[in-house]
């Protein structure tokens, strides 16, 4: 693989007509005009890459990879940062998924436009993407040092927050999310959630720890509802003895990082925790990936 993807005959349509050659398709070589800004529905997955360095080439790759499944073409458009495709359902009505490249944001946002046909084959369609992604960068593992990446739902309740999705995953949108979310948004969502859970390829580097961060965020919203000591007794660790001058919130926090030592997944036992104190809003706090910005 170069810097194009190779499109096989029959599998692109370009001003609605199907291309009966073979041919390459090269993303960057588009310069007509930057795609429209997205809506702020969040009815889309995005896909989220760290590294030592950014792929090169990886909307042209990505495309390469979806290209070579089955139901799967392409749609010519003249925008050089986004990619459409349509995959076939059985009953004749495609699905079309559009891919924006991100550029320097390291990421790559898919949105559904047609999903009348059903959640199983929207499934499906959103669960090609998926394993197209992973195909592409795992390709790309021994070449860019520390490539980690991630699939991502964006939070409607907390800007800038997301939600990351693995296989076989129990993880889910927080409450807040799913109350702020339409019919149709959550639809789409849902459809990006199941097909990530799906893909065996997208397995979650598992990241039990908690920061100090979440520590002291945790610290602070039970002293705001007067729970210290509801939590201290959940805990059940043996700190020394408070004196007056010791804060009961340093206390809990002495407790937190005790109890932490003793769990094989602090965070997932912590999280149980919060629920079970009906403290569900903390708990999702823990739950969302927030992406640190520079100043």
């Amino acid at each position: 693989f170069g810097m194009a993807a190779f499109i096989n005959k029959e599998k692109a349509y370009l001003n609605k007509r199907l291309l009966t050659e073979v041919g390459y398709y090269l993303p960057s070589a588009r310069i007509n005009k930057r795609s429209p800004p997205p809506d702020h529905n969040n009815d889309y997955a995005f896909l989220k890459i760290e590294g030592a360095n950014f792929p090169a080439n990886i909307q042209a790759s990505i495309s390469h990879e979806i290209l070579k499944k089955p139901n799967f073409h392409l749609i010519g458009n003249e925008s050089f940062d986004t990619s459409q495709f349509g995959y076939q359902t059985p009953s004749g009505r495609p699905i079309q998924i559009t891919m924006v490249y991100g550029g320097s944001q390291t990421k790559l946002i898919f949105q559904i436009k047609d999903a009348f046909t059903g959640m199983h084959h929207c499934v499906q369609a959103c669960k090609g993407i998926i394993e197209a992604c992973c195909d592409s960068l795992n390709r790309m593992a021994n070449q860019i040092r520390y490539l980690k990446y991630f699939i991502g739902i964006p939070c409607s309740a907390v800007n800038d927050a997301s939600h990351y999705v693995y296989f076989n995953d129990d993880s889910d949108l927080c409450q807040a999310c799913k109350r702020r979310t339409s019919h149709d948004t959550f639809f789409c969502r849902n459809c990006w959630i199941s097909a990530a859970k799906m893909c065996n390829k997208l397995r979650k580097e598992e990241d039990h720890h908690l920061t100090f961060s979440d520590l002291s965020q945790v610290v602070q919203d039970v002293a705001e509802k007067n729970m210290i000591s509801m939590l201290r007794k959940k805990l059940n660790v043996d700190i020394h003895k408070a004196t007056k001058s010791y804060q009961e919130d340093r206390q809990l926090m002495e407790a937190l990082m005790k109890w932490e030592t003793k769990q094989s997944s602090p965070r997932h036992s912590l999280i149980k925790i919060l629920h079970e104190m009906q403290l569900n809003h903390t708990a999702d706090k823990l739950k969302l990936h927030v992406p640190i910005t520079s100043p």
